[in-house]
Order: C-alpha cells, then structure tokens, then sequence
C-alpha cells in the first residue's frame, strides 16, 4: 500500500486547516520503498520545508482516506519515490496521476518523480523529468535531493559560479576568473565528493576574522590578535591554502555576517573551508530560540545595551553551512571570555564552549573552540590574567610551523590541545630547547583531559581545545589540509607501541629466519599504524571516565605471562601466531576505542550520545533495555549531579557499541588493515595473517561467553590449525583458537574496565558512589599471586565493595574461561600449560586509618537501595506516593503475618506460649536535609544476611521470591532478625 508521506512543518506541527498549501511537500510511496520515504522526508524537514508523510503523520485516530486526499489537494507538490513496486501499486499510481492531473501541463512542477532503483517510468511519468538517488553514497545522495528540490522550486537549475570556458587559455599559465567566486569542478561523474580530480585537486579556502579593539573601551582590547593574524595567514598559505584576512576596518554586526556567508555561499563544490573567528566571546544561557548560544563580540557591540548578546555574531553557521558546496569546513572560535568584573554580568553567562550548534546536511561541520580553561576563565568560572590564558591563533601557528602536519581533524585537536597547555607552553619549551608550542609526544591527548582538576599541582584545569564535530562528520576522516607531495611519513617518530611490540616475548618462541623477520617488520608497521590510529581516536574520548589509556600494555604484558607457560619443544610459536599475539593487544585497544569515539563524536552530558540518524534510532532502542540507567540518568541531571550522568552515559555508549561490534568493526578493520596487500597482485604475508574476518572473530572472543571459542558449528569460527601461505616459500602453520584463547585470558587478567561488570554503573549517582578514578588506580595495582600448582588469585585492595563484587564476578568469568581451555587440550596440547583456576580471594578493601573501608560486598546495600526504592516506594511502579504508603502497611502486616506463624509453631512443637502482639507504628519527619519520609516500622519477623542479599539484592531483575521458611520453622532454627522498619519519602526510600 502505498503512503502520503513527509513535509516538514514551520509552525512547529500545528493545524493550518485554514492556511493555502498546508505542506511543501506530499510524499508519495509504497510501503516497501517506507525507509527511503522516511529519508526523504527527514532531509527536507531539516531544510525548513513542511512535510506531510503517512507513517508519521497518520497516527492513531487518524481517518486515512480523508488525510490522503487532503495530502493531495492542499501540498505544494508531490514527491513521487519511484520503484518497481510503487509502479505496480494502485495507491501509487491513483496520487502521482492526481499530482498530473492538478497540473496537466506541468507548469507549477507539481509532480517531482525520484528513482531509487533503475526502473522504468511509463506512460505520463516519462514525459515528467525526474532524478534519481540510487548508487551513491549518502553525503551525495542529501546533496543531489536538495539540490534538486531548490531547482524545482526556482523553476531553473543555473549555477551559482560561472563555469570554466571550455576550450585552451590563449596563454600558458593559471587561468584568471573574472570573478572571485571558484568555478564548478568538472561536470562529469566522479566518485567520491572527497576525492579531487587529479588535474584539478580540491580547493582549500581560508577566511580569518578578527576583531581587535572595540568601539566601547569597556570591552577588552585584544592588541596582539592583529600580528597574529598575519602570521596565521602565512602559515596556512605555506601549507596551501588560499588565505583571506577580513577587512579590519569593517568589523561590525553586519559586516562579519555578509563576510561569512559570502565565504561559505561561494565555495567550491567539494573544497574544504577553514573559517577562523577570534575576539571576545560571551554566551546566552536561560531559555528562549537563542538558548545556550556562544557569540564573536563585534566592533560595535555597546556594554549599556541590553540584551548584550542581540548586538554580536552567533557563532552557529547552520543556515549558510546547509547551502555550502564545500564538502568540509572546519570553524576554529578563538573567543576570549576575561572581562572587568563590573562588565562581565552585563555581557555574558558562563557556559562558554556548550552553545547549541545545529547540524548542517550535505557537508561535513566540525568546530574547534578555545576551551573555557583557555578562554579567561579558571575554575568555578572564576576570572583570571587574560595574558596567562593562551590563545587557539597561536596554538595554530605553532602547530602549523611543526612537521609532520596533523593529517587528520584528531590529530590536529590533539596538537592543539598540547600547544595550549602550560606543560608544553613556551616557558617549558625554552627550558627544554624546544620551540614554543611543540607538542610533546609522550603525552598523549586523552592523558592531558584526565588530569583536569585532581589538584596535583598541574595547572592544567580541563580541556583548552573543544573539539565538536556535527552530524556525521567523523574526526578520523576529516582531513583539514592539503596533502603533501611525498607525505611525511619519513620524519614521523615511531609510536611507542612498536618498540614494545618488537620486543615481545612471542618473537623469542619462533624460528630465526628471514620469513620471520619480514613478518616481525610488519607487525611492527602494523603496529606503528595502530598507535598512531589510537591517538586519532582517543581525541575525542578525553571526557571519557570508562576509557582505560594503559590498558594495551597490561593486556600485553599478561599475554607474554601466557606465552612463558607454553610447553617447549615442537608446540613452539609460528611467526604467523606470534604476529596476532603481539598486535592483539593493539588491536582490541584500537579498535575499541575507534568504535567508540565514533559513536560518541561528542562529549555526552545525558544518554543522547550517538550523532547519526540511524544510530540514533538504534541507540534509542538499545537504551530502553537499561531503563533504571536512563531514569538515573534524569535524576542526576535534575540533581545538578552532571558528571554522574556523563558517565552512565558513557557506559551505556560502549555497551551500544559492544551489542553492534561485529556489524562495526570489520570496516574499521579493513581501514587499519590497507597497504598490508601489497600491490594487489599477490596477496602478502601479513595480509593472510591479518585477514579481517579472522581478526574480526578473534576480536569478538574477547568479550564473549567463556564457552564462546568451544562452539561449532558458527560460519567464521575458528579453526585448530590452518595454513597461511600454503604451497609458498612462507608457508607456515597458525593455530587459531590457541592464539584466541592466549589473548581472551590475557585480556580478562589485564582487568578491562569497561569490560567489567554492570555493577560499577549501578552505584554512580547514588549517595555513596563509586570513584572511577580510585577503580582505574586499583586496576593498575592489580596482581596475580600464584596459588599452589596452577592457580592465580587475584590481589586488589578495593575503596568500594561495588569494586569487590564486580572483580569477584569477573574472575569468576575468568575461571571458566580457563575451564574451558582446558577442555580443548586434546585438540590443543598447547593449552595445558595455562592456569587451572583463578580465584578472587585476595580482593579485600582497603584500610582506611588502620580499618577496613567497608565491612562486607555481598549483600550490594546501595544496589539494593536503588532498586528497592524503584521497586517499592518510586513512582514508576505506583504512580501514586498514596498507593507506596499502603504498600509499606501492607508489608509490615505481612511481616507480623509472618511472625505470628512461626510463635504460632513454635507454642505447638515446644509447649511454651508466647505473649508476642503484632504492632505496626507509622512516624512522619524530616531527614537532616529537610526530606520529609514517612517510616514504618513493625515487630514482624525480621530479614536475615540471606534475605537482604537474595531479595533486596536482586529487587526488579525478576529472579528471586523472598525465601521460604517452613523448612527452617520445622528444624525449629531461628531466623537471625533485623529491626523491620522502612521509609519513603519525597522520591524514594531508606531502611
């Protein structure tokens, strides 16, 4: 059946009954072709059109026919998705020949025909021109839909550039336009808006505006942006962009505004934009259309003006940025925030840095911010020297005159997040010989945010460079200049994983020839790649409190354990498994980590991480299975508790990504993994060691099921021996799942923290949370003790029994994991040097002034207290805080129920009568916090140990009922009794 579908509605969806031409657009499809529908219609409602689409629009209620026919008659036109299956569809074919009917002559364009498959478009359809959608990837396909759209609507499809005369220069030489604006690129077909033809390679434009001294003497001068700027346009002219410095004379409202968008209107088709903004920055908060917006302070801009933030520029270009041709556009906001502390109030909130920026369609958006530590503000917005606060111009020339260049849009925020920070600074770099702003290479970028705030004498306070990519820009592939004729590879220092990958311990167990020489030599490379892939990625995870930055070389260190326990003698290592066992550390932490950053292009302050559409449809969908973690989430918030629900966010982004890995990672896989092919004739050595789908499943091992390697019968699992190179001079064996097995133990002994169990998640935002933090500085402590013959016991003092319980339950994991090796030794001989047993017996809390942190880690009392509470007593079961009172009463009556059986027995079995009577008392008060409660408490029978930790412990999951005692009454054993009493107040309970 076919369906009305999309326009995008202005008013915000209300009724416009009375209104001519309720919608832009009726879409019109069948409802196999409903995704491209839904596509469609989402592409033009982002552009501002109205939309009227039948699986949006048509609700519940609805009367179908009515709403059809009105789709038809009242929309400005008709969008017709064609296919096969639409041709063959009454429904279709009865809306696209009243589209022609209405407009017969085709003078109005009533009827817009779009192919998303190659087929045929009879009778009158044929005489209308249409476009097609298919066979093209996404950003292009956006691009030629709305591209198209403006074309129907203007009624002409002239461009906006002249195009290049089509015959020879009359002289040798570069072509002069007549006018400024680019040309388009060549009118053919080209592949990929990224890719530049190779005689007419991308363009790469540059606009840098500055604004140095204001008309109002109250507003901060900023003397040495203009020699700055000079020297920034040098820099980015030496690296091959053509630079243009705004006039400085016209540098109010309206000028810096026509400045821009004629910068961004007249771009290229395909080129890539760098927009610099440098001044005083303020920011809007509180509500209205321009809520949490950040501004550039023009020249004009007056103090006494209020609204302040009316007079100055918004830093979001989203309007222009939708009609760009560029194909990327980097704007770097070099805002100054120190004012007098008489001005300040007047100008500006704090929140510099977090203004909304709406997502642009069709080209690829990232902003680079000085951060609010850099901006002159230092914590607790308090303001500070505005000459100590080091500026993002300059960080850009310092990075700018450095070589290798940053190749990718991470890499570049990497560097500037060194160059900007006092550790690197040029008091540093004179001290050390260096030149000012030289990023330093040991220090890695998410190491530096890490640091923010743990008062341990560094004055770096948090971020200085914000990077915020939009929409599906992805900082990984975003490459912000020109390539260099002959690259830089040969003056990039190796990354520090390839040393320590060179000189692992599996190369010790193979044969010394040169087969394993030359496959040595490309793990390294492969290795060298994967760091330097790693630091891209980690960029963007600088906020992240699950990313563990040491947790490749634990993992690493742990395999080399495992490799010492192979029995000698023929069971000796290939070249082939030693190469996986060295990378596949490397590898998961990569890996891992790009998947992740991927998904979270920005920093999350709630559960909405994930920035694609389609993502975010998925992760939607995901977190609905985790929904406490979701209301947690929203009570933190409400709370102003921020940091606890970023990081519940966070986790819930690497368990998304964890439940969609195997789908993700082979693509990333076939990145990291290009150039091992050689040159496309001969597939290589390490090309066949690394195929993707066996790393892929590899990889899939390590977080699996214990049982996971032991499972037959699975398309791609992994084989006891295979041959790599057969009937070659490098053939050699590769055992697959010894290699698997070696790297699953490793990696659960190398105590992964996002690995780890639910239960650390559980106790953030509660009263008393875990300290990630203390958690990732016990896992690094973390040992192994040996135990007997072939038993490791894990050692860890832990602050937080969330922390022992988690460990407990993940060596329990690890223990059948050793299990089941040891199942498979008679098909891998091998195995029967590993561990027996693992035991988490030495996990214990740690001393706190010479006592134990905490007394006990079974029984979960704050997991318990955040279940019961909503369980019992929260709003999402009852709705009704009346209905959570009498279920307290009914409770307590339960327990004196209770009690009275067993006094009951007890007189009858032992010949003693009771003078027990059943009370229940409910109090009314107030918790030192001025919460009100009410608490009732009762004499009934009591909860013992076993009690709380199987009933309350377990409140909501479903698998637990409260324990039954007849059996204990007849032994005639008493119940160990706990004061029966509880509480609930204004959103929850305590007992």
């Amino acid at each position: 059946m076919t369906c009305c579908h999309t326009l995008r509605v202005f008013d915000g969806g209300h009724d416009t009954a009375g209104s001519t031409d309720r919608w832009d657009f009726f879409v019109s499809y069948t409802q196999a072709d409903r995704p491209w529908a839904e596509w469609i219609a989402w592409q033009l409602e982002a552009d501002g059109f109205r939309v009227l689409l039948q699986a949006w629009d048509m609700v519940a209620g609805t009367n179908w026919t009515h709403a059809m026919q009105s789709g038809i008659r009242d929309a400005t036109r008709t969008l017709a998705v064609l296919s096969a299956a639409y041709l063959d569809s009454a429904y279709g074919t009865r809306e696209w020949q009243a589209a022609v009917a209405a407009d017969p002559d085709s003078a109005r364009r009533r009827l817009i025909p779009v192919r998303i498959e190659d087929c045929a478009r009879p009778g009158l359809l044929g005489q209308v021109v249409s476009f097609d959608l298919f066979g093209m990837a996404e950003h292009r396909a956006r691009g030629a839909l709305m591209a198209r759209v403006r074309e129907v609507i203007a009624g002409r499809a002239k461009p906006a550039r002249e195009p290049l005369f089509p015959g020879l220069p009359a002289v040798p030489g570069p072509r002069v336009l007549p006018n400024a604006a680019a040309s388009p690129a060549f009118p053919g077909a080209s592949d990929e808006r990224a890719v530049p033809m190779p005689d007419r390679p991308a363009e790469f434009h540059a606009l840098l505006i500055g604004v140095a001294s204001y008309e109002d003497e109250r507003l901060p001068a900023l003397p040495w942006l203009s020699g700055m700027l000079d020297t920034a346009a040098e820099q980015l002219e030496s690296v091959g962009y053509r630079t243009e410095i705004h006039d400085r004379s016209r540098s109010g409202t309206s000028a810096v505004k026509a400045a821009v968008h004629g910068f961004l209107s007249s771009a290229a088709p395909g080129a890539t934009l760098l927009l610099l903004l440098a001044g005083n920055g303020v920011h809007r908060a509180g509500r209205g259309a321009d809520a949490g917006r950040d501004f550039l302070v023009p020249a004009d801009a007056t103090v006494g003006y209020q609204p302040f933030w009316d007079l100055c520029v918004p830093v979001d270009w989203s309007r222009p940025l939708a009609r760009t041709a560029a194909a990327r556009v980097l704007i770097l906001v070099d805002g100054s925030t120190w004012f007098e502390d008489g001005v300040r109030a007047l100008v500006t909130d704090e929140g510099w840095g977090a203004g909304r920026l709406d997502a642009a369609s069709a080209v690829d958006v990232a902003y680079l911010y000085r951060g609010q530590a850099a901006a002159g503000t230092g914590p607790d917005d308090e303001p500070r020297d505005p000459t100590a606060c080091p500026s993002l111009t300059r960080a850009l020339v310092d990075v700018l005159s450095t070589r290798p260049l940053p190749g990718t849009l991470g890499e570049l925020h990497a560097a500037l997040e060194r160059a900007m920070s006092p550790l690197v600074g040029d008091s540093a770099a004179h001290g050390s010989g260096e030149r000012p702003g030289t990023p330093d290479p040991r220090i890695l970028p998410g190491q530096r945010a890490a640091n923010a705030g743990r008062g341990d004498g560094s004055e770096y306070e948090g971020p200085r460079c914000l990077l915020r990519p939009l929409s599906s820009c992805d900082p990984h592939r975003f490459r912000p200049f020109p390539p260099r004729p002959g690259g830089d590879a040969a003056d990039t220092p190796p990354h520090a994983w390839t040393a320590a990958a060179d000189h692992h311990r599996a190369w010790e167990r193979t044969a010394d020839n040169p087969v394993t020489a030359a496959l040595r030599a490309a793990t390294g490379a492969l290795v060298d790649r994967l760091g330097r892939a790693y630091d891209e990625a980690v960029a963007v995870l600088a906020d992240d409190p699950w990313h563990d930055p040491d947790l490749a070389r634990r993992m690493a260190r742990r395999v080399e354990f495992l490799v010492g326990k192979l029995p000698p003698g023929p069971e000796e290592l290939s070249a082939a498994d030693a190469a996986l066992l060295v990378a596949g550390p490397y590898l998961h932490q990569t890996v891992w980590t790009i998947l992740v950053a991927r998904a979270t292009v920005a920093h999350p302050s709630s559960a909405d991480v994930p920035t694609g559409r389609v993502d975010r449809v998925e992760f939607d969908a995901f977190t609905r299975t985790h929904p406490r973690l979701v209301r947690r989430i929203e009570r933190a918030q409400l709370s102003g508790d921020q940091t606890s629900a970023a990081f519940v966010a966070w986790w819930l982004a690497h368990k998304w990504c964890e439940s969609n890995v195997t789908a993700r990672w082979e693509a990333v896989l076939r990145e990291l993994f290009a150039g091992l092919g050689g040159d496309g004739v001969q597939e290589t050595l390490a090309a066949e060691v690394f195929r993707t789908e066996r790393v892929a499943e590899i990889l899939t091992a390590l977080r699996a099921t214990p049982t996971f390697l032991n499972q037959s019968g699975r398309v791609r699992a992994l084989c006891d021996l295979v041959t790599v190179a057969p009937a070659t001079s490098e053939e050699m064996p590769l055992r697959e799942r010894l290699v698997a097995y070696l790297l699953a133990i490793g990696q659960r002994m190398a105590l992964e923290l996002a690995a780890l169990p639910v239960v650390l998640v559980e106790h953030l935002g509660v009263a008393d949370a875990v300290d990630l933090g203390e958690v990732r500085t016990a896992l690094r402590r973390a040992e192994w003790q040996g135990r007997g013959r072939s038993t490791r016991a894990l050692s860890v003092e832990c602050r937080h029994p969330a922390l022992q319980v988690a460990l407990e339950r993940h060596t329990a994991s690890l223990d059948a994991l050793l299990a089941e090796a040891h199942r498979a030794t008679a098909e891998i001989p091998a195995l029967a040097g590993m561990p027996t047993h693992a035991t988490a017996d030495d996990v214990r809390a740690a001393e706190i002034d010479g006592h134990p942190g905490y007394t006990s880690a079974g029984a979960q009392f704050r997991l318990a207290e955040d279940r019961v509470q909503e369980l019992l007593m929260g709003e999402q079961l009852y709705e009704n805080r009346a209905l959570a009172v009498r279920e307290l009463y009914q409770n307590a009556l339960d327990a004196c129920r209770y009690r009275r059986a067993r006094t009951e027995y007890l007189g009858r079995t032992t010949g003693r009568p009771s003078t027990w009577t059943g009370r229940i008392d409910f109090r009314q008060g107030f918790e030192p916090d001025g919460t009100p409660y009410i608490e009732c408490r009762d004499n009934g029978i009591g909860m013992g140990y076993r009690e709380i930790s199987d009933v309350f412990a377990e409140a909501g999951t479903g698998r637990s009922t409260f324990p039954r005692s007849s059996r204990r009454w007849a032994a005639g054993r008493p119940v160990t009794h706990r004061s029966s009493s509880t509480r609930t107040a204004g959103s929850g309970w305590a007992s």
